[in-house]
């Protein structure tokens, strides 16, 4: 056997060998320094932070629009209340108009009549005149009641309109909510609901990652497994080389080479198996790593696709998100609208608070007519008791006596109920007034909230989309190692199966030196051949690993110390 091309072959596989080893021990570390995935750990608190924002505003705006009918309506159904004063009074109004229009009549009788009494009449004429004004004056002022009462009644009729109004903007307003909110959620759960299972799929490949990287730990033994042999097959002795006189040296030679390649050969076994064993598993646990990898890029790859792709239409994230910015767009709207909406209804209560005065101050002008015509009534019975020229009208006089005195004791009664619905209307609305002052104000808030949010969907739009984009299961050059690790692993096998080949090949340099040992020690008449060279126990000196000096030892009878040796390993 060509023991130097032997041993060419196994140190060059034994560098091919510790390269592998040292190249895996740079990938691996770099491998399992990337384990957090970064880029999937940022789209998801993303999608968390916006989905926070998403249902505080909801919360926020959904609890607003709530029952927000409920606010007005129980106080409008009290003013209507109130506005059923009105309607007495209305009766009122129209009594003291109707015993107007007769004084007015009467009064306008008696002037004829005070006029056909020529000189005579001329002072009952005076009176009758005042009588006249003063009827004409309390006709004027009812009917401005009534019209100051018609106008208060129409700002009423403002005021539900606008109430109706809000209340149709809260309904929009809350349905536009909830449907702005499901369909935000919607979106975010689309995004982020791949990614839990695209990153458990990938995190399967640590395991592997992790179990294979104890083979790495396997390079030193080797190394030294293998160094142990090259010092074996360094020490083979070439018998040919030896005189065919020196039979004694001869039969030395071919016993120690033969023992050596032993040795050797139990070493080599040794690290053959040892090295397929691991790369098999090795191999086995890298396949299904490659495949891991391939159906992560193929899923990374269709959750990008489904979201940025110019196929993918409506499921796409800029038309989905357009169409969320749209919906909460409207909700703004509806803030501004509602708003809007909440200062003309503060203006309508004060205007009917102020037309509910102006009724007290038209009111407050009837009292003085009544008493006036009472003053001149008295005048005009003073007059006809002592004139007979104008007793005729004395029924009339009468008469006009009773239509003051019901108009007065109308008026009178007309006071309390107005005064009462003064007050109370003008408290209901005060508090009205306020609580749509509150109400203002909070909506006001939620509306700079709204604001900011859509200000912060609009960034999270872009901030999403360039995340989508960008999105990597592994960073960078992440693949290309392991497709690194892969070839690499190629090379440990190549020097497994290098190792078997120079295992077979001592196999037979064994066999061919058992036979010449076996012609040698039979021509002298031997039966068996005591090595007399003690060199093995420098050689066995040298091993490092404990159990490759047992083997030497059982090999070739020399005791092995018991104990381990400082730097000796006592595995393989």
């Amino acid at each position: 056997m060509d023991m130097h091309n032997m041993l060419v072959e196994l140190q060059a596989a034994g560098r091919k060998t510790e390269m592998a080893f040292l190249s895996l021990g740079d990938i691996f570390p770099e491998l399992m320094t990337v384990q957090k995935n970064k880029s999937s750990d940022s789209l998801s608190e993303k999608i968390r932070l916006l989905g926070n924002e998403c249902n505080n505003f909801g919360s926020v705006s959904h609890d607003f629009w709530t029952g927000r009918e409920a606010v007005y309506e129980p106080m409008l159904e009290k003013l209507n209340e109130k506005i059923g004063m009105l309607s007495d009074l209305n009766k009122d109004v129209q009594v003291i108009k109707d015993c107007s229009e007769e004084m007015e009549l009467l009064s306008l009788n008696a002037m004829v009549i005070s006029i056909k009494s020529g000189a005579r009449g001329r002072a009952f004429s005076s009176i009758t005149e005042s009588l006249k004004k003063l009827s004409s004056s309390m006709i004027e002022n009812s009917s401005k009641l009534v019209e100051e009462e018609g106008s208060l009644l129409q700002n009423i009729q403002s005021l539900e309109g606008i109430i109706s109004d809000l209340s149709s903007s809260q309904k929009k307003a809350l349905s536009s909510c909830n449907v702005g909110h499901c369909n935000m959620q919607e979106v975010l759960q689309s995004i982020g609901e791949p990614l839990p299972e695209i990153k458990k799929n990938a995190d399967e490949v640590w395991t592997f990652i992790s179990k294979d990287m104890e083979t790495i730990q396997m390079q030193d033994i080797i190394k030294q497994s293998a160094d142990q042999v090259v010092l074996c097959l360094k020490e083979f002795k070439d018998y040919s080389s030896i005189n065919d006189s020196d039979c004694e040296r001869k039969r030395d030679v071919l016993t120690f080479d033969m023992q050596l390649c032993k040795i050797a050969l139990q070493i080599l076994e040794d690290i053959s198996s040892k090295l397929k064993d691991c790369t098999r598993i090795f191999q086995a646990d890298w396949d299904k790593v490659l495949d891991i990898l391939e159906s992560v890029e193929k899923k990374r790859q269709g959750y990008i696709n489904s979201f940025i792709s110019e196929d993918a239409g409506e499921n796409g994230i800029s038309f989905r998100f357009e169409k969320i910015l749209s919906d909460f767009q409207g909700i703004l709207d509806e803030f501004f609208k509602y708003l809007n909406t909440q200062k003309s209804l503060a203006k309508a209560c004060k205007l009917i608070k102020t037309k509910s005065r102006d009724i007290s101050i038209v009111f407050t002008d009837l009292l003085p007519v009544v008493n006036s015509l009472q003053h001149v009534r008295v005048l005009q019975k003073i007059e006809i008791a002592k004139n007979d020229a104008i007793s005729s009208v004395r029924n009339s006089a009468n008469d006009m006596d009773a239509f003051i005195g019901r108009s007065k004791d109308t008026i009178e009664a007309m006071s309390d109920l107005l005064q009462n619905f003064l007050v109370e209307s003008d408290n209901l609305l005060s508090d009205f007034v306020n609580e749509i002052t509150e109400t203002g104000e909070l909506a006001e808030k939620i509306k700079l909230t709204g604001s900011d949010f859509f200000t912060k969907l609009k960034e999270a739009q872009f901030e999403i989309a360039k995340a989508l984009k960008n999105f990597t299961v592994f960073p960078a050059g992440f693949n290309e190692k392991c497709a690194a690790v892969r070839k690499h692993l190629t090379s440990l096998i190549t020097a497994s199966d290098t190792y078997s080949g120079l295992a077979l090949s001592l196999e037979r340099e064994i066999e061919s030196l058992s036979d010449l040992q076996k012609k040698e020690v039979e021509k002298s008449g031997l039966s068996n051949w005591e090595l007399k060279d003690n060199a093995f126990k420098s050689i066995i000196d040298q091993f490092t690993i404990t159990l490759h000096k047992q083997y030497a030892g059982n090999i070739t009878g020399i005791s092995v110390e018991s104990g381990i040796g400082s730097g000796e390993i006592t595995f393989f």
